[in-house]
């Protein structure tokens, strides 16, 4: 077909750009990848034809807003056409151009500048100023005078733009509708609405004469001029043309989904969120008594909120289908370099001379990660959700909830001001709020909208609540650490209900009963800092809580609820029970694999262990304390699964990282999660290189990796973390988020996490939770059982017990299981403990795994029989279930 290769490059590469203007991405990425491939064999990596074919596909990654693919990409580039043709040569001038716009793109308003005015000038004195080329350098920077506020600069700039493009290429080029567009949104911004409206108009419409109405740029028009009109106060015409970028703008994503890796998705959806923002602003602020807008709403909601989780999700079990088990290789490679990253990423040097060369490895080891995922996608055509997502609607998701449920979607968002002028320094976006819907089975037109208020304000609420119920009833104050059962319950205990949880209910839940039937099931998919909340022991006056008033079902979004009848063929493995790690196991003394503590070298004694010690451990030294108390719960639960319980020596993490598909997980073990502050202290001593000691490093690689900040402890993980000495079994001793995504629990029907702040990790607003609950649901699991803080020894065996009592012997469902064996618990008299947990062969038996459990259960017998140790929220109320809640199958 070509002559010479030259040509099939070019071919390539004008195929490539046409793609991405037609709003093809995978299929320009593609091109545009198989143009380099070539190019660089027929060119070789020093030649300007190459340059110019990484630059290309450097933009393509742009627009796809995969930055850090781009950035080295446009700088090879630049670099490149620099050496060979010089800094006055065009090609230069359009490198510098596309290395601008992503730094534009980044908010790197500063860095972007000097390179736009550069390329202008070359294109100025090689170009002359008629040439299209220099109209694209002034709509550039005119671009970035816009986005810095500097409306007066940009204004020329803009206009000398589209004369220039109407002269050259006339007035119904896609160019020229770009150039109307640009001087249109300017004036909106500067709140001359009646000069933006017509240039608006004129370039939708030559957009959608030119491109079509399945364009990117077509699908922007719609959305620019749908703003205009609200801000003009018209918005029953802004909402239909919303509700048409809105289907654009699906496709789009559900196509850049489909050929992205799980972090790509996690950012492109990060970046993308404000267009959910903007629909909900539109219909909370101009239509919230509108039916039909109500139901666009919600659809919309159920087809944006949870979407990275749902790609990952599907990957797998596509993969584990007959169709797809081709790929089970791949999958397997897949896993083992999320092991490996998350290894890595532990291994920060002990001094800052070695910092490059392991960055340099995570970051070989991420693009790896990346690419296998990239090609994984690509060889399935249902990870293009688009199609699932049309199908997981209001109508698919009331038809399936069980009859007299309802479904309250709660949802966090930026309120868009629309009528404000940024000219005149108003806010572009005004305080986050919460939305409520609720959606009752078999009931799809009935859609009910509620706004519950701002969230900076019911953020704090939860916190707070959160706090105060996690508090350690014996103690004055402070937090505490699993497995403090030296600090006996007081029989004076009451749990006095706090005044913040009574605003907190009056907020979140006493505007939507009037929408909810007493005592139906509800199935809540909270977001954002309502994800960390015990919405059960909610109440309105401190005596009776929400989890009498309706039995509360949660799920990370609503269409979850369509997953649940779909069944995954898999052979199952035994359920895994891992309880009471040694944290200090080493790897060549058998002698010592079960002491109690471990050596502190003079260095780390010097590190002040600072918030993560009171996270971790007892600030003695450990980073995780031995916690023999777990034992009890682990042999108790083995017991009633039938199996053998994994502890001290034997309790490692390639138990868990090697399974396949057990049908139940129980760990009993230490949990983390630490918050990162940007401002905070702690960071300021991971780049104070003068204090470079174990602490520092181990913080570093928790802002390096955020999917480190939460994980489980194994056998090994304190030797591993300050020595680095690890064994074949023990293999780093810490699971974290990043390696929990590699584990393979296809199907697996539950997994209980029964450790400390399991529940918890990064809030990221549309995903849920990015932590260990995100990753158990990524990894396979149906069905999660979690905590929100730091939970008791003793307590916690009792209502592990009966959870699994309640599974097996009871045959409630997985939710049923831990409400029913909460109520037990807090309701549990001493006289009732006797006969099983206070005789003394029970007592004696205890004291094998702990003595201080013992002790605790010794004092607890003094007392009558008529009291109750655990009726505060603090031992039983952590817990919550995530996913299937229904019983599990045989």
């Amino acid at each position: 077909m070509f002559d010479n290769p030259v040509e099939q490059i070019n071919s390539l590469n004008q195929k490539a750009v046409t793609a991405y203007e037609q709003g093809h991405y995978e299929q320009g990425i593609k091109l545009a990848q198989q143009a380099c491939e070539l190019g660089k064999y027929v060119f070789g990596v020093n030649n300007h034809n190459y340059a110019t074919l990484i630059n290309n596909l450097a933009g393509l990654y742009r627009a796809m807003g995969r930055f850090t693919y781009a950035e080295p990409l446009y700088l090879q580039a630049k670099e490149t056409i620099k050496a060979q043709l010089g800094e006055n040569h065009p090609h230069y001038a359009a490198s510098l151009s596309g290395l601008a716009e992503l730094y534009q793109a980044m908010g790197r308003f500063t860095d972007a500048e000097p390179l736009y005015l550069q390329a202008k000038e070359i294109r100025k004195a090689q170009l002359g100023e008629n040439h299209p080329d220099y109209a694209t350098s002034l709509n550039n920077l005119a671009a970035l005078y816009k986005e810095m506020g500097r409306f007066t600069d940009a204004e020329p700039l803009y206009l000398q733009a589209k004369e220039i493009i109407k002269a050259q290429l006339g007035e119904n080029h896609p160019h020229y509708a770009t150039s109307l567009n640009n001087l249109a949104a300017l004036y909106h911004k500067m709140g001359w609405f009646t000069d933006a409206q017509p240039f608006y108009l004129q370039a939708k419409e030559i957009r959608k004469a030119q491109l079509g109405e399945n364009h990117p740029d077509y699908a922007a028009s719609l959305h620019n001029f749908a703003m205009l009109m609200a801000a003009m106060n018209r918005p029953q015409e802004a909402l239909p043309l919303m509700q048409d970028a809105a289907k654009i703008q699906n496709r789009i994503i559900g196509e850049i989904l489909s050929i992205s890796s799980d972090r790509q998705r996690l950012e492109y959806l990060e970046q993308n969120y404000w267009q959910l923002e903007v629909f909900l602003s539109l219909i909370n602020q101009y239509f919230p008594h509108d039916a039909a807008a109500k139901q666009a709403a919600l659809d919309l909601v159920l087809r944006r909120k949870g979407l990275a989780t749902e790609a990952g999700i599907l990957l797998r079990t596509l993969i584990v289908s007959d169709r797809y088990r081709h790929l089970a290789p791949q999958l397997d490679e897949l896993r083992q370099l999320h092991h490996q990253i998350a290894y890595v990423t532990w291994q920060v040097p002990a001094s800052p001379e070695g910092l490059g060369e392991y960055l340099q490895r995570l970051a070989d080891l991420n693009r790896k990660q990346d690419e296998l995922e990239q090609f994984l996608s690509r060889q399935i055509p249902e990870m293009n959700l688009q199609v699932q997502l049309d199908n997981a609607n209001r109508q698919a998701i009331a038809a399936t909830l069980p009859p007299g449920s309802s479904l309250v979607e709660l949802v966090q968002f930026r309120v868009r001001n629309f009528s404000g002028v940024e000219a005149n320094g108003d806010a572009k976006w005004l305080p986050a709020r919460y939305l409520a819907f609720i959606l009752s089975a078999g009931e799809s037109e009935r859609v009910e909208m509620v706004d519950l208020g701002e969230a900076g304000e019911i953020d704090e609420l939860c916190r707070q609540f959160r706090l105060l119920a996690s508090k350690n009833p014996s103690e004055n104050g402070g937090e505490r650490d699993i497995g403090f059962d030296d600090d006996e319950p007081s029989e004076a205990e009451t749990w006095i209900y706090p005044e913040v949880g009574k605003q907190l209910y009056e907020k979140l839940i006493q505007p939507l009963k009037q929408y909810l039937q007493p005592q139906q099931v509800v199935y809540l998919s909270p977001d954002g800092e309502l994800a960390t909340v015990p919405f059960g022991i909610l109440s309105a006056d401190g005596t009776v809580e929400l989890m009498q008033e309706y039995p509360l079902r949660y799920l990370n979004v609503g269409r979850d609820i369509l997953r649940f009848n779909v069944e995954i063929p898999v052979e199952y493995s035994p359920p895994l029970v891992i309880a009471n790690p040694d944290y200090n196991l080493r790897p060549d003394n058998a002698e010592e694999n079960s002491a109690k503590s471990a050596n502190v070298t003079e260095l780390e004694n010097a590190v002040d262990f600072g918030s993560l010690a009171r996270e971790l451990g007892r600030g003695n030294g450990e980073l995780f304390a031995p916690i023999p108390g777990t034992k009890i719960e682990g042999e108790k639960i083995a017991e009633l699964l039938g199996v053998p319980v994994y502890t001290e020596a034997q309790a490692v993490k390639s138990l868990l990282s090697q399974s396949r598909s057990p049908k139940i997980v129980h760990i009993a073990t230490h949990g983390y999660f630490l918050e990162v502050d940007k401002n905070s202290s702690d960071n300021k001593v991971v780049l104070d290189f003068s204090s470079w000691g174990m602490m520092s490093r181990f913080n570093f690689a928790n802002v390096v990796n955020p999917l480190t900040r939460s994980g489980l402890a194994f056998a090994g993980a304190n030797r591993a973390l300050k020595e680095g000495e690890i064994t074949a079994n023990a293999e780093d001793g810490l699971l974290t988020a990043q390696g929990t995504i590699g584990l393979d629990l296809t199907g697996t029907a539950l997994v209980v996490l029964s450790a400390c702040d399991t529940a918890l990790g990064r809030k990221a607003i549309g995903e849920g939770v990015i932590g260990l609950r995100r990753s158990f649901i990524v990894a396979g699991a149906e069905t999660l059982v979690m905590s929100l803080w730091k939970v008791p020894d003793v307590p916690t065996a009792i209502l592990m017990e009966r959870l699994y009592h309640n599974l097996f012997q009871n045959q409630l469902g997985r939710t049923e299981c831990l409400e029913e064996a909460q109520a037990y618990l807090r309701n549990l008299t001493l006289g009732e403990m006797r006969e099983k947990w206070l005789t003394q062969a029970a007592i004696d038996k205890v004291s094998l795994a702990s003595d201080k459990s013992a002790v605790f259960l010794i004092s607890l017998s003094k007392k009558a029989d008529n009291f109750q140790p655990f009726g505060s929220p603090f031992y039983w109320a952590a817990f919550v279930c995530i996913g299937d809640h229904r019983k599990m199958r045989s």
